[in-house]
């Protein structure tokens, strides 16, 4: 019977926006069409992530990608798959009681993995809070590559709970 499959993939994007890499971190379902779900990506030219200081550097996006098969018996176990927030904060004071939301901001990290400097990619009214928070991750390893990137720009999701 065919599968419904999963795959949390890691994608490095070069400054040209061409794919460097992609790794699948997680699959649920059929590894061997993760992979391939992975490698369709590679064609892809992908917005270059721009650094602190306005040039462009290497990005990394990690996120779930899906291939759902209709009738599948795993269908509704990969339609429930959402991509992780990074954090969770308290709703500021003022807005205790407003429904919870999530902002996304690019924070931009050292060879280390040491974030450095962080921007809204939306809702600025709350992107302060949110780079202050994104400031506090340190970034686990990039999952394969022969040598560390020596700066890239990563996309954070803090959800601010209500």
């Amino acid at each position: 019977m065919k599968q419904s499959v999963a795959a949390r993939i890691e994608v490095i994007v070069r400054p040209d926006g061409l794919i460097e890499k992609c790794t699948v971190l997680e699959t649920v379902g059929p590894a061997s069409v993760a992979r391939q779900l992975c490698n369709a990506q590679k064609p892809r030219t992908w917005k270059a992530a721009v650094g602190s200081d306005g040039n462009l550097t290497f990005g990394v996006v990690r996120e779930w990608v899906k291939l759902v098969v209709p009738g599948s018996t795993n269908q509704s176990r990969i339609s429930g798959i959402e991509d992780p927030v990074d954090a969770i904060i308290a709703m500021p004071p003022g807005l205790d009681g407003a429904a919870s939301r999530e902002v996304t901001v690019f924070v931009e990290m050292d060879e280390q993995g040491t974030p450095v400097a962080c921007r809204a990619a939306q809702d600025a009214g709350m992107a302060d809070l949110a780079c202050a928070a994104a400031l506090k991750i340190r970034e686990s390893a990039i999952a394969v590559r022969e040598a560390p990137l020596p700066s890239y720009v990563i996309a954070r999701t803090i959800r601010f709970a209500g």
